[in-house]
């Protein structure tokens, strides 16, 4: 906010600071201080449109399920059945929803690259391509491939063998007062 008060409007104080939405009301006065706008217009139907907006979205179910399967184990004909079974659970969950509005379905396979923590997006195809696409986007996010075990490290920690000093009491002088802390 600072950045953009200084490079924009040296003073925004004489504006107006217009909030909307149904949480803009909440978070309008503390945006205001920090710009020092000391005017905030809030629409009164602000809520009402905010819920007429979430009335208008678009009906979304997401299905996921956990495996355990190594890419190259998990051919053609094992992804189609999976997400064929998923696609039938989606609809269950819809219920009484029109089925003819459903537009579209993703199908999204989310991987790793060995035992690492970062998840890896793709669309389903062959099991060779799909380790040349997470080995593609490791490659494109940390700038390496992982191609086997580049490093072993041990790492042994010993207690430091300085002796422990008696706490001492530091003075220090703020806004013309003399402090003392340990």
């Amino acid at each position: 906010m600072n950045r953009w008060r200084r490079r924009f409007a040296p003073s925004p104080s004489p504006g107006v600071l217009v909030a909307f939405g149904g949480a803009g009301g909440q978070h309008a006065c503390e945006v205001a201080e920090l710009l020092g706008i000391s005017e905030i217009h809030l629409h009164p139907c602000a809520g009402v449109l905010s819920a007429w907006g979430i009335g208008q979205a678009r009906l979304l179910t997401l299905v996921e399920k956990s495996t355990d399967l190594k890419l190259l184990d998990f051919c053609l004909p094992a992804q189609q059945q999976a997400f064929t079974a998923l696609e039938a659970l989606a609809r269950e969950r819809l219920g009484d929803a029109d089925l003819s509005l459903l537009l579209s379905v993703e199908r999204r396979l989310w991987c790793h690259h060995g035992r690492g923590e970062a998840e890896f997006s793709l669309h389903p195809a062959a099991p060779e391509a799909m380790v040349r696409q997470v080995q593609a986007l490791h490659h494109e996010r940390f700038g390496y491939r992982l191609e086997g075990v580049e490093t072993l490290r041990v790492c042994r920690l010993q207690p430091p063998r300085l002796p422990m000093l008696p706490l001492q009491t530091l003075q220090w002088q703020s806004r013309g007062c003399w402090k003392a802390r340990p």
